[in-house]
């Protein structure tokens, strides 16, 4: 592979410890993540983030996107706990240099989310979702010209109430579908381009959303109108025991 020959002719040229390797690395790494081989490309993004630390600094503006390359070969190879802390650092140092508004975080932030999840959090995705939504909503107030926002608005109006829907929240959960709902009407989806594709997807997994929540809310009634029945029935044999007379 000559990718291959390119790091072994970076190794003898300019030594194992080069942050010039480390590129070399970082491309040969995305070739054989291509190819299926997870452990290997995450061993390589592993020694690139070190060269990199090493060169720069561990919060150096030049780590975040290493930091995320590496926390989602982290992700793919199910060490989700190290994929959360990569991204933790990534977010960290992309607040420090682009400030806590930035897009770009509300897409870490998205990543984190899932993370969380898998760890068995679920109310920190929900959190996390939410402060990735308030974040897209600065971004579309800001342009409101440009109507491209809409999709990126509704798309983390979807997970912030599918979130809430996992933990049981459905009024919150059913206020995101609906606002969201409210946003894309605003929008044509006559066309058949990219990006109508895409708000037609969108209403879609919307009209999935609020049928889930309303059989969530019909169960709780027949679990709710259940345990009332059984409370009565349970009430009146205590008192057919304690008073038989009557």
């Amino acid at each position: 592979m000559q990718l291959e020959e390119a790091v072994l002719a970076g190794v003898k040229q300019h030594g194992a410890d080069d942050v010039r390797v480390a590129e070399l690395l970082g491309q040969l790494a995305s070739v054989i993540g291509r190819l299926g081989d997870v452990r290997s490309e995450r061993k390589l993004l592993e020694r690139v983030l070190v060269l990199k630390e090493n060169h720069f600094g561990a919060d150096a503006a030049e780590m975040e996107e290493t930091l995320i390359q590496v926390a989602s070969s982290s992700g793919k190879a199910n060490d989700v706990l190290r994929e959360s802390l990569l991204l933790d650092r990534a977010i960290t140092i992309a607040e420090k240099h682009h400030g806590d508004k930035h897009p770009c975080i509300a897409v870490m932030l998205d990543q984190l989310a899932a993370a969380w999840l898998d760890l068995g959090d679920p109310w920190a995705r929900v959190a996390l979702l939410q402060r990735a939504l308030d974040i897209r909503k600065g971004a579309f107030t800001a342009a409101e010209d440009d109507r491209r926002h809409v999709v990126d608005v509704v798309q983390s109006q979807v997970d912030v109430a599918g979130s809430l829907l996992y933990v049981g929240q459905l009024s919150e959960a059913q206020t995101h579908v609906e606002d969201a709902f409210s946003l894309l009407a605003q929008t044509s989806t006559d066309s058949d381009d990219s990006e109508s594709r895409t708000k037609r997807r969108l209403a879609d997994e919307l009209d999935k959303l609020k049928a889930n929540i309303g059989m969530v809310r019909a169960r709780r009634h027949v679990i709710v109108g259940g345990l009332a029945a059984a409370v009565v029935l349970m009430l009146a044999f205590i008192l057919a025991w304690l008073f038989p007379s009557f």
